[in-house]
């Protein structure tokens, strides 16, 4: 794949900054993987965001490696640097001082196996936060646009090996896949209910398996290999053949920013469920990521593969997205091996403490230069 390079201000002049500038924003979740790097997207185009979280995530995070507080109006509006989306009241406060016209919906317990040690905790972040959430944005007399992120483990799956559609069944084997199943329901039932009436444009997005920099999450594939690496302790693989659709974290980002313009242009035509994930080649099982990664990592990973029974994961997921490229104009840019590889340079970037900043920012000038190119 051929790489260009252009300035930030060319980046987001694509991706209308005439529409985000000034457009009040809010991120639940934002101190998590994904919604720091939606954060730096957003504030590159202007927009002036409030988030909704209840933790730092910790140091290595990428909202605090980055310095993303700086990127965040909480304070302007007295608003408390963390907020949990299970407090009602909270939430409340958020959209009477901040009034946001924009909501991402990304809070969440996100992990598979600790759903099955935390069912209760893990069903009241993901469908009680989505309820409060939903009530407190319904009140809201500014909003346009709501969009809820599920995950692509909100389909029935029963084994079979074919890409999910959007119209396919919901189901969910383990407590974090039904959480977020219902949380999807749930969100499909307000604007019918409600938002529809009000002509707010409502979407859930089903994004595959996301990765690059700053994800430090137990129990994922890539912050488990950058672990072991590091620490020279053994990696376990679980479920070597499992299959997923991998794909750059920008990948998913660059379609919710899309979808959002869309829906606020025209939120009857795109108030529906949307998949974002790659091309169907890209769905690699967990050993043919863990050797592409490994070759892109300075330094080798001491492993183990075990097929471990424990919890139970689905052999098979890949998502058809056919809709989001007909009804958005958007598909995929990079393919598996090119988001691995840039996953791995900023690991290593970090290791050796290079400037993260600068490479976060060259890796969404890369992305956005080679989506122009499509």
């Amino acid at each position: 794949m051929v790489e260009k390079s252009c300035t930030l201000e060319s980046v987001v002049n694509k991706m209308n900054q005439s529409f985000w500038r000034n457009r009040k924003v809010l991120i639940t979740g934002h101190t998590g993987f994904k919604g720091g790097w939606l954060i730096k997207l957003l504030h590159g185009l202007g927009a002036e965001i409030v988030g909704v979280s209840n933790t730092d995530m910790g140091p290595l995070s990428l909202y605090n490696v980055l310095g993303l507080n700086s990127h965040l109006s909480n304070t302007n509006y007295g608003l408390d640097d963390f907020i949990d989306i299970l407090d009602v009241s909270s939430l409340q406060t958020v959209f009477q001082k901040f009034n946001p016209e924009i909501v991402f919906h990304l809070a969440a317990q996100p992990i598979v196996i600790h759903s099955f040690k935390a069912p209760y905790l893990t069903h009241q972040t993901n469908f009680m936060g989505t309820l409060n959430l939903l009530e407190a944005s319904r009140i809201n007399a500014n909003l346009s646009v709501f969009i809820s992120v599920t995950t692509d483990k909100v389909y029935q799956n029963n084994g079979d090996i074919f890409s999910f559609r959007e119209t396919d069944a919901l189901g969910g084997h383990d407590p974090y896949s039904a959480s977020k199943a219902c949380a999807d329901i749930l969100t499909q039932s307000y604007f019918k209910s409600f938002f529809n009436e009000l002509n707010i444009g409502v979407a859930s997005l089903r994004a595959g398996n996301v990765i690059d920099g700053g994800d430090w999450a137990e129990n994922r594939l890539i912050p488990d290999i950058v672990r072991s690496a590091y620490s020279n302790e053994k990696l376990v693989i679980r479920n070597p053949s499992a299959t997923r659709p991998w794909q750059h974290v920008l990948e998913p980002l660059s379609g919710y920013i899309l979808l959002a313009q869309k829906l606020h242009e025209n939120p009857q035509r795109h108030s529906s469920p949307i998949n974002f994930g790659p091309k169907t080649t890209d769905a690699l099982n967990v050993s043919e990521v863990f050797k592409l990664f490994s070759k892109f990592l300075d330094k080798k990973v001491p492993y183990e593969i075990i097929a471990s029974t424990e919890y139970h994961e689905a052999k098979f997921l890949s998502l058809d997205c056919s809709a989001a490229n007909f009804t958005l104009g958007w598909r995929p840019t990079w393919d598996a091996e090119t988001a691995i590889k840039y996953t791995a340079e900023w690991y290593n970037a970090f290791e050796n403490r290079n400037a993260l900043g600068q490479l976060t920012t060259k890796q969404i000038e890369l992305y956005q230069a080679n989506r122009m190119g499509q």
